[in-house]
């Protein structure tokens, strides 16, 4: 199982702070989707395990699931992130598959898909894109004293402030003379929709206990998306 998920794994991440191979010990691995924010990307990872597996015990293995989904593409910005995500609930169906048995992977994983999808999307703020897709940028400059102003890309500065990206004294003191005259610039945010993950926490998982997996062992699945299976 642990063969079958590191080739799982090392084949579907695009992220190169992923280790395919981060074992810690005999029965313990890990698959990272990357520590921080998601690259590229203006929207912060808030789950850096997809899946952990390890035995105690009393268990055979444990398998702890994330809240990631393909719905959580609507938060992210990259050509990266948005592929990652596209394909996320697929990588969850074939962990899932590993860890129970075909049958009763995709009998749970299907359940999953079904309460996952029909999660409504959230109120929340992404990138607002150009014409040609690109993110749409606020350029912002300092003047002598450590005003911010907005500019353009190449520096030219208008007369209109941007007062929220005044500089700290303190830090302006300290500042080398390029970061004093270098251009700066943030993401433009608009209103959208955006994904919420597969909502495990909410699952009814009332017939999800003691139940036997396709290869003879007992398991169980709680709403913090751990699947234990006992020896």
């Amino acid at each position: 199982m642990k063969d079958a998920l590191l080739k799982l794994w090392a084949a579907n991440y695009y992220n190169t702070d992923f280790k395919a191979s981060g074992i810690s010990s005999d029965n313990f691995i890990s698959g990272n989707i990357g520590s921080g924010a998601a690259r590229g990307s203006t929207w912060r990872a808030t789950h850096n395990s997809l899946v952990s597996v390890h035995g105690t015990e009393r268990d055979y293995i444990k398998i702890s699931l994330s809240n990631s989904w393909d719905n959580l593409h609507n938060n992210v910005d990259s050509s990266q992130d948005l592929a990652f995500y596209g394909t996320t609930s697929a990588i969850i169906e074939k962990m899932i598959k590993i860890a129970l048995g075909d049958d009763v992977g995709q009998e749970f994983f299907d359940y999953l898909r079904q309460h996952a999808d029909a999660l409504p999307l959230q109120d929340g703020k992404r990138t607002a894109r150009n014409a040609d897709g690109t993110p749409a940028m606020k350029y912002y400059c300092f003047d002598e004293n450590g005003l911010a102003w907005v500019c353009d890309e190449a520096g030219n500065r208008s007369n209109q402030r941007f007062p929220e990206h005044d500089a700290m004294p303190e830090w302006w003191q300290q500042a080398t003379e390029t970061a004093k005259t270098r251009v700066y610039g943030d993401r433009i945010m608009e209103d959208s929709k955006i994904g919420v993950g597969n909502g495990i926490e909410t699952l009814d998982l009332t017939n999800w206990q003691n139940r036997m997996t396709n290869y003879g062992k007992r398991f169980s699945i709680s709403n913090d998306g751990v699947i234990e299976i006992y020896r």
